[in-house]
Parts: C-alpha cells; structure tokens; sequence
C-alpha cells in the first residue's frame, strides 16, 4: 500500500505519512494518516476508499479531523489515505449517480473507525520521541529510517473500537499515554543526583505531588528569553521552547488523564458570577459535570451564579471566564462527548499553565524541556508547535563559516 501511495502521490507525501490501522468485528480501517507538522492548508490530500471504491464523505473527514482537533491550528487540516472494510449491507452507494458518496447505515461506529485510527497513529509518533533529526530542516522534525522515508511498519492504533461514554474514552486514551503522562509532583525542592545519572526536578507550580526523571546528560537549558521562550541546546541545534504553550499541554493531558481527580479549593467568599440567564441556567444544569472538574456552583438569583469551589490549579479571578467558556461549549452540543470535554480541558489548562512574561526558576525550565525533548509534548492543545530550532548548520551559514 505504501509503495502504491509513493508511486502516484509523491515522495514528499509518502514520507510524512503514518500507519494507521484498527478493527472490529463489523469494520476495519487501514491506511496511512499525516504527521501532524505536515498538515496542508486545505483537504485536498484527504483520500478515503470504502470496499476498494474511492468516496468523499464528511462523516469520515470530520471524523480524522476530530483526531487532530487538540494538535492543529485553525486553518490546517491533516492528509490521510485510508480504507474503510464494511459488510454491503452496512453502505449504501446509491445515492450519488457517480457514487462518490455513500451514505452508511451507523455512521457513529465509521466516525469512531477511522478517529481511533488517526488518534493511536499520532499517538505511536509521539511516544517515539524526537528521535533522530533531518539535519537539513529548520525546523522540528521526527525520526526517519535510512533511506530519509518514515519507517512504513505498521504501528497499531487501538484495536476495537465503539460508540463510549466520556468517562471510557477519557480512561481508553490514557491507556494509551500512561508511559509518557508522567504528571506527579516533587517530594523535594532540591535536585538529587542517583548514581544512573539521573536527576529529580521538581516544581509545585507544574504538577501536583509528582516527581520526573530527566536524563543528565541529553540536553542543555542556557536561559529563558523574554520571560517566554526557554533556550536550550539539544541534537545539535539551539531550541527555543514556548513555556506557556508546553506547560498548557502538560495540564490539559493530565487532565484528560484517566487517574484524573480534582482538587478543589474551597473559597472563603464566593465568587458571583453573572453570565445571564439563559447561560445561568445552563451551569445549574451541568452541576455534575462541573463538580467532577473541582467547582461547586449555585443559583444566586435568576442571571447569576455563586461559584464556592474552584479547582486548585486556576486563580480566583480566572473562574468567571473559565466558566463562561464551559458554558459556551455546553451550549455547541451534549455533554458527554469527547470535544466537549476537550474544548473544557483546554480551557481550564489554558488558565492553570504558567503565564508568558512571568520568570521561571531553572528547575521550573529544566522540567519542561525533559517533558519536550522526550517528545511526549509537541503542541499545545489548541494546535500550536511548543519548540523551535534552529541547527547549528543554520547557524554556521548565518555567520559565514560553511
């Protein structure tokens, strides 16, 4: 299949391509979906063949599209080259004269198909770290074989799949990250140096109760500039990483992380929150929702709210906005599903993480780079790249010495 997609689309499109597969009982979906830093300004490069027949079908686009939904910008839209196996009876074809469309019988378990096949193909990339680099690019990149190509074998995506609650898919995802959530807090405020090279960094404004081991040796933090951009050498290279945009995502993993459970601060006043009526309403309907998230909210009359309980990692004053934002999502669609809860996580994470144009200490530094360069952090959760560099090569050219 991959010699097939290289002979008629390209090298360069071949080459940024990752295996996607997964199966169940009534549908299978294999294929090829896009690295996430190679996604296109427009869906032209989107392919998806049902029973060997080439189709266009926005179940399915919308579907690869939700997998990325946490790693891409607006405006950006990822490539695939997948095929859809159905029983007949489970596709309709005849309702496009070309037959280009079809229309399926359960299009939630198609939508569930090819999002958890792009889901655990990205997800396989990301666990392999960042690897060795195209000494050639400007920019990040991820490991390649030999020949420049992606290594082609087949990395599996999540075997099975099927229409689940929020709290399933929230427990499934993190199955598949466990090794590289590593979200715990410090025992200690020191660095302790073990006899593998290895030291703990710890940092109260990261995490909650954790610890995380960095090897000593990998890579070089040098500074922060701007109160923003952490500056560290690492492959060769000088990088630059966006603290607030790694330390975002850091937050919103583990908060989509199955072992998540909030810690609620309690308040001494409570915060009145008035958002309206209408959006009023739709908080005092969503109390459950909002308790397992560390808020405690209450009618405070017919436009308003009084919030008692905040989760601990945001500040008083980002609880109106972070709860206008849960209302605003809560209104978009139900409340059990997977991008309602993303759209919430990323919000809170957004106003948990550390704020550009504050200083950092080292260790604070330290961690976030560990958490980078292992390659568990690439994007943030609204789709921007956490890290730039620029390699020596680049730098040997800007001053004249090549």
């Amino acid at each position: 299949m991959d010699s097939c997609i290289y002979s008629l689309l390209g090298r360069d499109f071949a080459a940024e391509l990752l295996p996607a597969e997964t199966s169940d009982e009534a549908i299978s979906v294999t294929g090829f979906v896009c690295d996430p830093n190679a996604a296109r300004g427009n869906r032209s490069y989107q392919f998806f063949f049902v029973n060997g027949r080439p189709i266009q079908s926005r179940t399915l686009q919308a579907a690869l599209e939700q997998a990325y939904a946490n790693m891409l910008p607006s405006g950006r839209f990822p490539s695939c080259a997948l095929y859809i196996t159905a029983s007949y009876a489970a596709v309709d074809v005849n309702v496009h004269p070309a037959k280009t469309e079809v229309k399926f019988v359960s299009d939630k378990q198609v939508f569930d198909g090819v999002y958890y096949a792009a889901l655990g193909a990205i997800s396989a990339q990301n666990a392999q770290g960042l690897g060795v680099r195209d000494q050639g690019s400007g920019g990040a990149s991820y490991e390649r074989s030999a020949t420049g190509n992606r290594d082609m074998g087949i990395a599996r995506g999540y075997e099975g799949f099927r229409s689940m609650s929020a709290a399933e898919f929230r427990e499934k995802y993190s199955s598949e990250t466990t090794d590289r959530q590593r979200i715990s807090e410090p025992k200690s405020t020191y660095y302790e140096f073990s006899d593998n090279s290895e030291f703990r960094i710890p940092s109260s404004k990261f995490n909650n109760n954790s610890e995380y081991q960095i090897p000593n040796s990998e890579f070089k933090v040098i500074g922060e500039a701007m109160k923003m951009y952490i500056i560290a050498e690492y492959l060769d290279a000088v990088w630059f990483i966006d603290k607030h945009a790694a330390h975002e995502r850091i937050r919103f993993d583990a908060l989509k992380g199955a072992n998540f459970e909030p810690m609620s601060q309690t308040l001494i006043t409570p915060v009145i929150c008035r958002p309206g009526r209408e959006e009023a309403e739709v908080l005092l309907e969503n109390t459950e929702l909002l308790e397992r998230l560390g808020f405690s909210v209450e009618s405070f009359g017919e436009d308003a709210v009084a919030v008692r309980n905040i989760p601990s990692e945001i500040e008083i004053a980002d609880t109106e906005p972070i709860l206008g934002d849960i209302c605003a999502s809560l209104k978009l669609g139900s409340s059990q599903t997977p991008a309602l809860y993303d759209a919430i996580y990323r919000s809170i994470a957004c106003k948990a993480a550390i704020k550009a144009g504050k200083s950092s200490d080292m260790r604070e530094l330290e961690v976030l780079a560990a958490r980078v360069f292992s390659g568990e952090i690439t994007h943030c959760p609204h789709g921007r790249p956490v890290a730039y560099e620029i390699t020596k090569a680049a730098l040997d050219r800007g001053f004249r010495r090549t």
